[in-house]
């Protein structure tokens, strides 16, 4: 190999890694600015383990999700599920039941929303759009029921595991951050290094193409829609700890935000389709930002102008990719 070719080849191989690992760049850049702007505040530590804090809980709630558009479908029922979960928990904990017995019940009863959502699409043929708006609805209906319309107050546990999880750490690192990294990384193998995984992406590539090749469709899809549904309960339980207090409104103000995280997920590692990994850190850059922002100031709308740039960003570098890609397997 001459000259001329080695500097090509490393040229390429740069321009692939600083595609690829576009996402974590951004977060690097992102906390740089900030620090230097608010070197007295936005680095600490402690500001640091605020912003991981809420970009784990924020990037938990979406996990599943990442894998629902992956398939090539779509689920907005995520969010009030979420509201629910964060509904039902206060509701049974006020019935009596400790925290942790009625947070666990409401992920199971969240599940079952997803079940619901994968037994409907699979088994009448139906959009999982349509499908997912409808059971949003239900979701919606049941915990403002349960709310009677108003928010639940509940009364701190701080010795339940899910307070714990929250709120406690392990040698100053959140535990939520640690639960939503663990996840990740098991989702991660799930996602690369099994057939069930592959088949995920298998089927986002080209559903008819899958169906002949003798891949179980139907079973995927109801299992990839009820773990979505459970880490959306989960991340719901989360939520309502730290407020300590169901929120039945609260899945209008977490929608666009989540989306904004899952479509900027897909500017790292897997370019231009969602992937566990860039959930995750694209959760915790958008808390990074909403963080640093609040610090200097900024008022809610600009944060709402840069969640919608950035959603834009993220569309616009999945669409593009996406195009490429037909064009490359029809040539």
């Amino acid at each position: 190999m001459n000259t001329g070719e080695s500097k090509t080849r490393s040229r390429h191989n740069i321009r692939k890694i600083m595609t690829q690992y576009m996402l974590l760049f951004i977060v690097i850049v992102v906390f740089l600015v900030f620090s230097v702007l608010l070197k007295d505040t936005f680095p600490t530590i402690n500001n640091t383990m605020t912003f991981l804090r809420q970009g784990s809980i924020y990037g938990a709630l979406v996990l599943g999700v990442t894998w629902v558009l992956g398939m090539g479908e779509m689920d907005v029922s995520f969010a009030e599920i979420a509201a629910f979960s964060s509904v039902a928990t206060a509701y049974f904990s006020n019935l009596g039941l400790p925290l942790d017995a009625a947070a666990m019940i409401a992920i199971i009863l969240g599940g079952c929303f997803g079940l619901l959502n994968g037994f409907l699409i699979t088994k009448f043929r139906l959009p999982s759009l349509i499908v997912t708006i409808a059971v949003s609805g239900l979701a919606k209906a049941i915990g403002q029921t349960l709310a009677r319309g108003k928010t639940v107050p509940i009364i701190k546990d701080t010795g339940s595991v899910v307070y714990n999880i929250l709120w406690g750490d392990v040698a100053g690192v959140p535990v939520i951050l640690i639960v939503a990294a663990a996840c990740m990384a098991v989702m991660m193998v799930i996602q690369e290094k099994t057939r069930f995984g592959q088949y995920i992406y298998a089927i986002g590539d080209n559903k008819k193409s899958a169906e002949v090749a003798g891949i179980k469709i139907h079973s995927i899809y109801r299992t990839v829609f009820f773990i979505a549904s459970v880490f959306a309960a989960f991340g719901g339980v989360m939520l309502l700890l730290t407020v300590n207090s169901g929120q039945p409104t609260i899945g209008s103000t977490i929608f666009l935000d989540s989306f904004t995280k899952l479509f900027l997920g897909a500017m790292l590692f897997k370019i231009g389709k969602t992937n566990v990994l860039g959930t995750l850190v694209g959760a915790i850059l958008m808390a990074m930002l909403t963080n640093g922002l609040t610090q200097m100031g900024a008022s809610s709308y600009v944060s709402q102008i840069v969640t919608g740039l950035l959603l834009i960003v993220g569309v616009a570098l999945s669409s593009i990719v996406q195009k490429k890609r037909n064009v490359l397997v029809m040539g």
